[in-house]
């Protein structure tokens, strides 16, 4: 008999970074874990043009529905020159304990950007091992 585990994903755009903030551009839940050790593997794509001035694209994961949400990664950035095409992907595990209604952000941020980065696609996979 196989097993099948939860996953929760999403491909819809939120929001395209506005500036050199913090941005949750996508989200994927409600997962509900039903095990304390669970394992939680995040996958996460994104593609973008990086806006006027922008230097550097941190993608940071983070374990709820907001920005100031608990971070899930130590975001680390890329150097970026501003007007170019990227594509970045990275795989995470969380390891969140019970939790109901369990909700992952892909947050951007665009380091000294002064105007609109454009994202053209987007995803986040959540699944419990």
């Amino acid at each position: 008999m196989g097993v099948r585990n939860a996953t929760v994903q999403s491909n819809t755009l939120v929001a395209s970074p506005s500036g050199s903030g913090e941005t949750l551009i996508c989200q994927a839940g409600p997962l509900n874990l039903i095990f304390d050790n669970a394992t939680v593997l995040i996958h996460a794509f994104v593609e973008l043009v990086i806006g006027t001035s922008g230097n550097l694209c941190t993608m940071s994961l983070r374990r709820g529905g907001t920005i100031t949400s608990p971070l899930v990664n130590v975001g680390s950035g890329a150097t970026v020159v501003a007007g170019s095409r990227y594509r970045f992907a990275m795989n995470y595990f969380d390891t969140p304990g019970i939790v109901a209604g369990l909700i992952y952000n892909l947050d951007l941020t665009i380091g000294a950007a002064a105007a609109a980065s454009t994202v053209a696609d987007v995803c986040l996979i959540a699944e419990v091992l």
